[in-house]
């Protein structure tokens, strides 16, 4: 998600789920249920997907709690039996997450994958103090509970056919008007899973993936993909060259060519797929290429070398020496054709030929090459900030080129024949291949836990770029940086910088849809700036926000709807304040808001800059009868447009997180959030009382040891 102002969406997701309360949904129906004295807290545990999952469900729904051990003789019988209960009540209102004993999170997403779980899943020794099993007293298993939205188990040990009559019976429902559904299938080697689109992992932060652009995840520890010609498959390679697959989009169906392999790249023709082997993982000097038929057989060697792709008209395989600067092209209908010089003098070790094969690409020490191919000739040399290599592709008309390097580099598309640039995904994303008709692309994630092949329809992808900035003359080209933008940022910046003292108000609205439900949250601030140590953020109205005072000496907060409170030394200085509010680990460790606040408004322009990947401007508009700039500021950690009051010093008014430019991390599908925060009443320069950095905090707050806590004290999860 957004870093610094992904904040503003946290803050009111996090109070909307944790403060404020479910949504209401309809009354539950009376349903007499067997009584227990187990009830479970309103404690939140962390799935090994990186998703937050509470024991207790929205008011209306029951959660199935199961605790399994994926080694026990009837694991498949009690998957295919809870799969078999999801599928039939989860639209009545049913949800599920399993509870795994000591397994290693590997064994668990493996299990998952084989049944094509739908739910969380949680480890248990990971998963806090107390663990899920000391919470549900769990001493023996398999054993599963059902709880209602108060956290009371309602029912234990739900198995056969009494236990659907015991879900439909707590969900206030009939068995006749819900059919069995279909019973469900083991996946095996040969059939590991259907494409969908599963919540990001936890490591995912800097990802940022988006449904702007429909992504969907069609295979995990894979990397390398390539499309048949009819766009209906994928073949990919297996992580550390573990062989050759073959992915049927539509189906889910996998077909195992070879058990070692990678690096696939299948010829225009359909006939051939040719490929790398090494004799020990990632002795990359040692490679060979290989081709082989659709169904894994006919294989043979064609050449030392590496990284091959296929000449347009599919008789000719290209290939990447691994022991000279050149690249060779060997024909595959005769097999005793001998290699040819493609390309001499080969400037990279992963090339990317264009379809028509008259341009190379290279993504060289810091630097991304196009030359022409018979001429030598340099068609676009330009330098790419902080990158060792790249990996690229072409769209099937040569006219756009997908790049993405190492780490968190991102995916970027440039496109020639306009001369745009834009950045795709923010994170660990590379390798692109475009489908032959253009309409799909395939690409990497290179993360952990595992790799993974991430598919996106091209038609939003190609509004996008039709809309993206061009791409200055010089400099970095990942870096667009327009000098209108950059000259109001720039004023904004030294106004700000020559102030003593300022005040403004600003109001913080969302409108978060779940479950089918709409509600619209806000916040309502003053916030007061006397240089250089006294700052207040003070809430007068709405559901969420902070209260944050330092008069210089002692720092006071205090958190409404959690009512906690802290006291402690002030720092000495504003940038002091910033500093020790940016490190404290709360909030998915995006920093509290007030950061975002003090570090736009008093960071000097050419600090911020550090941090731009793109600073657009998007022209003017009217409204309310005051004219508007709007000005667009790209970073790695996602986008957000300013509106400001045009005149001598730009005045900030609005400021509307924007992430149609990246494919980013998102909650839930059931959770949709939309923000906008409106700034008013600026003054600048005019005393400030003193007691407006004071603040006493009310008698039922509860005092915390920390700044962090006030976010997430100890006893919430």
């Amino acid at each position: 998600m957004l870093h610094s102002y992904s904040t503003i969406l946290k803050i009111a997701a996090l109070f909307y789920l944790t403060a404020i309360g479910p949504i209401p949904s309809s009354p539950k129906p009376e349903s007499p249920m067997p009584e227990s004295d187990l009830m479970i807290p309103a404690l939140e545990v962390d799935s090994i997907e990186g998703l937050p999952v509470s024991f207790r469900p929205l008011e209306g729904k029951f959660l199935l709690v199961c605790f399994w051990d994926v080694k026990s003789e009837n694991a498949d019988d009690l998957a295919k039996e809870t799969i078999t209960f999801y599928r039939r009540f989860h639209d009545q209102g049913l949800d599920v997450v399993s509870i795994y004993p000591t397994l290693s999170e590997d064994a668990i997403i493996q299990f998952s994958e084989r049944w094509l779980i739908p739910w969380p899943q949680v480890s248990n020794q990971h998963a806090g103090d107390p663990t899920p099993m000391q919470i549900f007293k769990v001493n023996v298993i398999p054993v599963n509970f059902l709880v209602d939205s108060n956290g009371k188990v309602v029912a234990q040990n739900l198995a056969g056919e009494s236990a659907h009559e015991t879900i439909a019976k707590a969900l206030g429902v009939t068995l006749e008007n819900i059919p069995m559904p279909e019973p469900p299938e083991e996946r095996t080697e040969e059939r590991i899973q259907e494409p969908y689109s599963p919540p990001p992992r936890s490591d995912r932060k800097d990802a940022n993936l988006e449904n702007e652009y429909l992504a969907k995840r069609l295979a995990s520890g894979v990397f390398t993909s390539s499309w048949s010609p009819d766009g209906s498959k994928l073949v990919f390679g297996k992580s550390q060259g573990n062989g050759i697959h073959i992915l049927d989009i539509a189906t889910g169906n996998i077909q195992i060519l070879n058990e070692k392999g990678k690096d696939p790249a299948w010829s225009p023709t359909g006939e051939w797929i040719a490929y790398v082997v090494e004799p020990s993982y990632d002795d990359f000097t040692n490679e060979t290429v290989w081709i082989m038929d659709c169904e894994g057989k006919n294989a043979r060697k064609l050449l030392d070398g590496g990284y091959p792709s296929w000449s347009a008209d599919g008789n000719s395989v290209i290939v990447t020496s691994r022991k000279e600067p050149r690249l060779y092209s060997i024909r595959v209908d005769d097999p005793n054709a001998q290699p040819t010089i493609y390309y001499d003098d080969s400037a990279g070790n992963y090339p990317a030929i264009s379809p028509d094969g008259s341009k190379i690409a290279y993504g060289l020490q810091e630097e991304l090459v196009i030359l022409d191919r018979m001429t030598g000739a340099v068609i676009l040399k330009r330098p790419i900030p902080g990158q060792s290599g790249l990996l690229m592709n072409w769209s099937p008309d040569g006219k756009r080129l997908g790049f993405g390097g190492y780490g968190d580099f991102g995916l970027w598309i440039l496109d020639l024949e306009h001369k745009t640039i834009l950045e795709l995904a923010t994170g660990k994303y590379t390798m692109p291949a475009w489908s032959p008709d253009g309409k799909k692309l395939a690409f990497d994630f290179r993360g952990l836990p595992e790799q993974e092949i991430w598919i996106i329809e091209t038609e939003k992808l190609d509004k996008a770029l039709a809309d993206a900035p061009r791409f200055a003359e010089t400099g970095p080209l990942t870096v667009v940086i327009d000098p209108c933008a950059e000259e109001i940022m720039q004023r904004f910046s030294d106004h700000n910088a020559n102030l003593e003292r300022f005040q403004f108000d600003f109001k913080l609205c969302a409108t978060i849809e779940a479950y089918n439900e709409k509600r619209e949250i806000q916040a309502n601030q003053s916030v007061f700036i006397q240089k250089p140590n006294k700052i207040a953020f003070v809430l007068y109205g709405g559901e969420v926000g902070l209260t944050m005072i330092s008069d210089g000496k002692t720092l006071k907060a205090f958190l409404p709807m959690l009512k906690t409170y802290y006291e402690g030394d002030a720092p000495a200085t504003i940038d002091e304040l910033r500093a020790m509010l940016a490190d404290i680990p709360n909030l998915n460790n995006s920093p509290a808001f007030p950061v975002f606040i003090l570090d736009f408004i008093l960071n000097k322009s050419d600090e911020q800059k550090k941090d731009w990947k793109q600073l657009l401007y998007k022209g003017k508009q009217e409204s309310e009868g005051l004219e508007f700039l709007t000005i667009k500021v790209v970073k790695k950690e996602g986008a957000v447009d300013y509106q400001f009051i045009t005149g001598e010093n730009p005045i900030l008014k609005k400021l509307i997180p924007d992430n149609s430019l990246l494919i980013k991390e998102v909650p839930p599908p059931e959770i949709k959030v939309q923000i906008e925060c409106v700034f008013e009443n600026w003054k600048w320069n005019e005393d400030i009382a003193d007691t407006v950095f004071t603040f006493t905090p009310p008698d039922d707050a509860v005092k915390v040891d920390s700044l962090a806590a006030i976010v997430r004290p100890p006893n919430v999860r």
